[in-house]
């Protein structure tokens, strides 16, 4: 540890005795550290025996029960009182006593610092009327008129870390091993907004990992964490099963995870670490050092590249001990299952997504995890999880990106300003399509200045779109599928195809993804009318209350490659749970050979649901029921054999034919009108996404405009559906 002591805990059971004074224990104060001590012990005491040798007399009583006394009589009466009203078992932190060299200032200095509630509040919230700008570097908060409370933020950090024992302390170079790997210190910064002006400038010291080799400074790195389309069919599935939504956040998650010998890592000091070390350790010497002085790792910390994979087998671990079981299909989804109880839990790193059959159940797991980490938990009807906004009610549960897209959009089209709106994110016109493909890439030149005109490289405000259209907006995938082909050279043209999307997003930020609730319907009936006279006879399909998909795919319709591009929509109670929309790989030669490939790529995915519904302990008893609008492609699933037509997608017909005969799936007829994915590898009308987007968000099942669900709905802006 950095300080010169050995920490050690110790459960003394036994507190009955009333032997004064004090249980046998004789305090006083130790005036140079601010802490009080232990001076002797009564030997006839059961402490006495409890204590190993040489920890019988002057100790620190560093904490009781995580609680740090400041006064021998603040630590007997909380003593006292855990005993009298709590339990006879009473945890401690005893430190061994060191002599000290302080002045009569560094003493007051110390006693000061014990006022763990003072110093907090002043040391990094600043008051200011717009947003201090973040910093990417140090040098940046050094010009800063904050530059003081970044410091004091620095600070902050390094004595979080030093409290849970992160590092050792500072030590020179010439003592690592000579063929030792030192990594970079780096600083990250951010700046929230705590309401009324105040602002958090907040600091985490990490680690720059690039150097470090597999197989030489590691052997693994990769740590699962649950993906989107878990995330979706978990709520939903929670939404059709009445389960209680919660989340929990392990604070340090990475200075959790005790690191062997032989996966610790040295370190460079971060900015100002000596500077904080002398004030906060003043009686330390550091040794002389040749050179440089560095750090070595106790904990994981952020930036190494195995700090992920140490943190989650930890985690996996301490889920195992609790019961639970990992998801097969998806490594960072555990399920607890005891006869009628069902928890299932979807972890991102630290963030915990927690849906129970009942609180009771939530609590035990909250307990348990308590005991071993620090957390903090969402346990109202309204929660945030990443940046989504989920909220749950009896009429089902719905999750939206409304505010990071309102965040998103600021910078191009500023809330309460006027700009034309649009309903469709991409334009339809043929000429679009024809510039598009005969476009030539920007001149480094010209890529500056349309970086400066549009706000941000292509590559940002790409990725930025791409993060929205994957988690909570279909509306978008095809466009940003026609505009993902410009990441390695892009043009004017599409830069514009961009600021079109951000302006479709600013026009309608706020279409939410509801669930129903187990109470709705078997099925979900869509009809299609189209006015004629004489009357047409009624266009319909029914979604199935559970698993379903439907799949799609254009014709040739890039004018470069001519290649087709498949989509699929999977559905659970009739909304959409995922969806994928993707180009074709080989050139189909026909409508039926391009609807096939893409029922293909459906399947494998639908395939992939019901396995993770499976090792939910949700099995679909049934086929799934997959809709496709080609009858060619009917034709062929049901003939369950290889045809010279078709022998040249031997592979996948062979893969559609098993599963048929398995009866995993079912290919059901469905009207091209009512065909929910056809957005998804086309580009359509406003009106037409806005029918699309009606059924597959399920706008059906939206809570009535009177209840708390529905205000909370549109608390930043109007519904945009």
């Amino acid at each position: 540890t950095p300080f010169p002591i050995k920490d050690l805990f110790y459960h003394l059971v036994d507190m009955q005795e009333e032997q004064p004074p004090f249980y046998g224990i004789h305090i006083e104060f130790d005036n140079d550290f601010g802490l009080p001590f232990i001076r002797k012990v009564n030997p006839n005491s059961t402490f006495y025996s409890n204590l190993p040798p040489g920890y019988r007399n002057n100790i620190w009583l560093a904490t009781i029960e995580d609680t740090e006394p400041i006064t021998p009589t603040q630590a007997y009466e909380s003593i006292t009182h855990h005993v009298k009203n709590v339990s006879p078992i009473v945890t401690f932190l005893l430190c061994k006593k060191e002599t000290s060299s302080r002045t009569e200032l560094q003493s007051l200095r110390a006693q000061f610092d014990q006022f763990e509630i003072i110093k907090k509040s002043a040391s990094f919230a600043v008051s200011a009327p717009h947003k201090p700008e973040t910093p990417k570097s140090v040098k940046d908060f050094s010009k800063s008129s904050f530059r003081k409370e970044w410091i004091q933020s620095c600070f902050e950090n390094y004595t979080k870390n030093a409290k849970s024992s992160a590092f050792t302390a500072p030590f020179p170079r010439e003592l690592a091993p000579a063929n030792a790997t030192i990594l970079k210190s780096v600083l990250a910064f951010r700046v929230k907004d705590l309401g009324n002006g105040t602002w958090d400038l907040y600091t985490r010291h990490c680690a720059n990992g690039k150097i470090q080799l597999k197989g030489f400074d590691y052997a693994e790195s990769y740590a699962p964490i649950a993906v989107t389309d878990s995330i979706r069919i978990c709520i939903a599935i929670a939404s059709s099963r009445g389960l209680i939504l919660f989340i929990i956040d392990v604070h340090n998650a990475f200075q959790n995870t005790l690191l062997p010998k032989n996966e610790r890592v040295y370190l460079h000091l971060p900015p100002f670490y000596l500077q904080w070390f002398q004030q906060y350790y003043p009686t330390y010497k550091l040794p002389p050092a040749k050179t440089i002085y560095i750090l070595q790792t106790i904990h994981a910390i952020q930036g190494t590249k195995p700090a992920g994979k140490q943190w989650h087998d930890q985690i996996k671990l301490f889920f195992k001990q609790f019961g639970m079981k990992t998801n097969a299909t998806d490594n960072a989804v555990f399920v607890f299952q005891n006869n009628s109880e069902l928890l299932i839990l979807l972890s991102e790193t630290d963030d915990f997504l927690i849906m129970s059959s009942s609180k009771e159940l939530y609590l035990k797991l909250k307990a348990k995890l308590n005991t071993s980490f620090e957390i903090t938990f969402q346990e109202s009807n309204v929660l945030h999880y990443l940046n989504l906004q989920i909220i749950q009610s009896e009429y089902g549960i719905s999750f939206d990106q409304t505010k990071h897209i309102l965040d998103m959009v600021e910078p191009h089209f500023p809330r309460g300003s006027t700009f034309t709106k649009v309903n469709s994110p991409f334009r339809t016109d043929r000429e679009y399509e024809s510039e598009l493909a005969t476009a030539t890439p920007a001149s480094q030149s010209e890529l500056q200045l349309l970086e400066k005109e549009y706000g941000g490289s292509y590559l940002s405000l790409y990725g930025q779109l791409l993060h929205v259209s994957t988690i909570s907006r279909p509306q978008i995938t095809n466009a940003m599928l026609r505009l993902g082909k410009f990441q390695s050279g892009p043009c004017k043209l599409a830069f514009e195809g961009l600021r079109r999307i951000f302006r479709y997003l600013a026009s309608n930020p706020n279409i939410p993804i509801m669930y129903p609730r187990k109470t709705n319907p078997k099925t979900s009936k869509l009809v299609f009318y189209q006015p004629s006279s004489p009357p047409e006879p009624e266009i319909s399909i029914n979604l199935p209350p559970t698993l379903s998909s439907m799949v799609d795919s254009n014709y040739a319709t890039d004018l470069q490659d001519r290649k087709s591009v498949s989509s699929d929509i999977v559905l659970y109670n009739g909304v959409a749970v995922s969806w994928k929309a993707s180009k074709q790989l080989c050139i189909a030669t026909s409508t039926t050979d391009a609807e096939t490939r893409s029922l293909f790529s459906g399947l494998r995915r639908v395939i992939t649901f019901r396995h993770f519904l499976q090792h939910l302990g949700i099995p679909e008893m049934k086929p799934t029921v997959i809709f496709e609008d080609n009858k060619g492609t009917h034709d062929i699933v049901h003939a369950g054999r290889l045809t010279p037509r078709v022998k040249h997608i031997d592979v996948p017909l062979c893969y559609i034919h098993e599963q048929h005969r398995l009866q995993s799936f079912d290919v059901t007829t469905c009207s091209t009108h009512l065909m929910l994915c056809d957005g998804l590898n086309k580009a359509l009308t406003g009106p037409s996404i806005r029918k699309h987007s009606a059924i597959y968000t399920g706008k059906r099942f939206y809570p009535p405009v009177s209840s708390e669900h529905y205000k909370q709905l549109i608390k930043l802006v109007p519904l945009s559906c």
